[in-house]
């Protein structure tokens, strides 16, 4: 049947004033997530870690991908935001994470076109000047975020990727732009992730430096499951942003994260991706400190 015609309206979070606006990230939610659920985690953890006042000078964008029928659950077949469609649920049921799922790969293309639409959008806006517009994601968003940054014509400000991995149909269209192995890859995984396995990202990481991808930095978080809030996460993140030189320098005076006003509460449960179906989630069910959801929907 006909595609979605485009993507949802993003979740924005302005700069100070249009004058302050210096840098952009663009941000891309997980399975069945939201750009609001994405920042709703980020945005407190960064303004307590980083100060208020040193997001003054950034654009976040949280796009938002369109609703999906979803084929992996076979007849049950639930509508989800997706970027894209799965074929297979390796990570779920079947318990075996460290294979590369199954995907749509005309709605990856259709979804890449998208994005690169957004990133366009937002070095417009700053005078046409890529590198001052970078990119991350979570889980399907980290896939998606990776997969847009090496293929864009232009050279980004850099890309996090977190709980995620660079896809065999990203992989198919290198060698990509010249240039590209300047990108500054700054990725997160934990190493007890049992939906994407970081055995797998970090096979797949590790076939970009073999392509001469030396600008880039992995971490793998000891004892830590699939997008599970942490402090090591937020530390990755924070240094990605300095590392890029998208955070300003603090003047005298200025705020710190010591002494800036921000809401004390880490990310919340919505943060996490559910990349689990219905029977795994259930078997889990016990051990979470919020009620139990069905298949991969995160709770609002």
């Amino acid at each position: 049947g006909a595609g979605p015609k485009g993507l949802q309206a993003p979740f924005v979070l302005q700069p100070r004033t249009p004058q302050a606006h210096a840098r952009t990230v663009i941000m891309l939610h997980g399975f069945t997530s939201t750009g609001k659920q994405l920042a709703s985690g980020w945005l407190p953890a960064l303004a307590k870690a980083l100060g208020r006042r040193t997001l003054d000078t950034l654009k976040l964008v949280f796009l938002n991908a369109p609703i999906r029928t979803v084929s992996c659950y076979g007849d049950e077949r639930p509508r989800h935001p997706a970027w894209h469609d799965y074929f297979t649920d390796h990570g779920g049921d079947e318990g075996r994470p460290d294979l590369e799922e199954e995907i749509d790969e005309e709605q990856v293309a259709w979804a890449r076109e998208r994005i690169h639409a957004a990133i366009d959008a937002e070095a417009a806006a700053l005078g046409g000047d890529y590198s001052r517009v970078a990119i991350g994601g979570a889980s399907q968003g980290c896939c998606m975020a990776l997969d847009a940054a090496l293929t864009h014509r232009e050279l980004l400000g850099g890309v996090f990727a977190s709980f995620g991995h660079v896809y065999e149909c990203t992989a198919r269209l290198a060698p990509y732009p010249d240039g590209r192995d300047a990108l500054l890859i700054s990725a997160f995984h934990g190493a007890a992730d049992e939906c994407i396995a970081a055995s797998l990202a970090l096979r797949k990481y590790a076939d970009l430096v073999d392509l001469g991808f030396h600008r880039l930095t992995l971490r793998v978080a000891p004892s830590l499951g699939h997008c599970e809030p942490s402090d090591a996460e937020l530390v990755a993140f924070a240094d990605a942003l300095g590392g890029w030189g998208f955070l300003p320098k603090p003047g005298r005076g200025e705020a710190t994260a010591a002494n800036d006003e921000a809401p004390a509460e880490a990310r919340p449960d919505g943060r996490v991706e559910g990349r689990r179906t219905a029977r795994r989630r259930r078997r889990h069910a016990a051990a979470l400190t919020t009620p139990p959801r069905r298949g991969r929907e995160e709770a609002e």
